[in-house]
This record gives C-alpha cells, structure tokens and sequence, in this order.
C-alpha cells in the first residue's frame, strides 16, 4: 500500500498516510482531522497529495508536522 504525503497550501501541517489510492488518503485525513477541520483535507484547493516513492531514498517518516502561525 503507498504513502502519500498530505501538506495544506500555506504549508502550516504535513502529513504522511498510507492508503491504497489519493482520494482513500484524502478520505483518512478526514478522519483524522484536527483543529484545523475536514474542509481542508477535502479540498484540492487548500491541500496537495503526493505519492512517496520508495525507491527515493526515505529513510524514514515523519507521522505529521505543524507549524506555528
């Protein structure tokens, strides 16, 4: 099953989840969602999802990041 990588726009949180498509990782983050709600995740608009590849290095991973305004 792949990792992606989910970072909101401006960059604030970052998270990796590992799904079996996109939209099932945008789904995950969901429900997951924290302070920052579910509107975020859900939209394209405020979020990206990447795939992480795993022959590019990854020596770890990080479960997910925030960063203070």
């Amino acid at each position: 099953m792949p990792l992606y990588l989910l970072e909101t726009k401006d960059g604030r949180i970052k998270q990796v989840l590992r799904a079996v498509c996109v939209a099932c990782a945008r789904r995950v983050a969901v429900e997951n969602a924290r302070e920052e709600g579910t509107a975020v995740w859900r939209d394209p608009e405020q979020s990206t999802v990447k795939n992480i590849e795993p022959d590019k290095g990854i020596s770890g991973v990080v479960l997910r990041t925030e960063v203070e305004p």
